[in-house]
């Protein structure tokens, strides 16, 4: 199991319109083979910031689906991401965290 998470940073006024433009992608993100959970949300304490959390089932289907982010043809004057932080995780064990 692969965990991906980052932040994207856009402009405060913008993040809105980010987040909006980004739901048909999530969607799809979510139809892909191997995507167990894919979520983008809004920080709830910086303004700039929009946070991405993914969960794919293997690296193949990682890579599956960066090449098709990669290959997919960015929308003309979208939000500018100002700057953004990716990492991956790669997780062997799942146990559950209860309150």
């Amino acid at each position: 199991m692969l965990i991906v998470a980052g932040t994207f940073t856009v402009d405060p006024g913008r993040r809105a319109e980010f987040l909006k433009s980004r739901v048909e992608a999530i969607h799809t993100s979510r139809g892909e083979k191997g995507c167990l959970h894919y979520a983008m949300s809004a920080d709830a304490v910086d303004p700039a910031v929009v946070r991405l959390f993914e969960i794919w089932s293997s690296r193949a289907d990682l890579e599956t689906h960066l090449e098709r982010v990669r290959s997919s043809a960015r929308p003309e004057g979208g939000v500018p991401v100002l700057a953004r932080d990716m990492k991956m995780y790669v997780h062997a064990e799942e146990q559950d965290f209860g309150a």
